[in-house]
């Protein structure tokens, strides 16, 4: 699951995986969830920069 906040402005339409530190940021009146990474990018949302960081560590442990 993925989480964004309901209040982002239209031109930072950021997404986070849930185990995100910057999630913490978000109030909890404003979570929102899309199920997979692809219906957060079909809806115009991108993955947060901490989120892809994450990613690319794991990539490369995996190797």
């Amino acid at each position: 699951m993925f989480v964004y906040s309901k209040h982002s402005s239209g031109t930072h339409k950021i997404y986070h995986m849930e185990q995100c530190p910057m999630v913490r940021r978000i109030g909890e009146s404003h979570l929102g969830y899309f199920y997979t990474a692809q219906k957060a990018e079909d809806t115009g949302y991108r993955l947060c920069k901490v989120c892809q960081r994450q990613q690319m560590k794991k990539l490369h442990m995996a190797d």
